[in-house]
């Protein structure tokens, strides 16, 4: 039951991201996503997944959570820097 639970709160936590990188991807553009949250939670991301990668060995869930999350902010920071060019 217990792992359930931290299976169901790891994934709200990575999808929680997905709606705000769609919307900046479709605008192309930042929507106001400060940078400095973005790079905190993507640096995040990296040495989580390192570390229970490290201690825990290979898991396809926590690739998948850490996976999403990791692209997620990875696109906000990607539009807040190269924003798409408006014709």
């Amino acid at each position: 039951m217990l792992a359930v639970i931290g299976v169901l709160g790891g994934l709200a936590f990575a999808f929680a991201a997905v709606p705000q990188a769609f919307a900046t991807w479709r605008a192309g553009k930042s929507l106001g996503t400060p940078p400095s949250i973005a790079w905190a939670v993507f640096v995040g991301c990296i040495c989580l997944y390192t570390y229970l990668t490290g201690m825990h060995g290979f898991d396809p869930l926590l690739t998948l959570v850490y996976g999403v999350e990791t692209i997620s902010w990875a696109t906000l920071l990607w539009f807040n820097y190269l924003p798409r060019k408006q014709a």
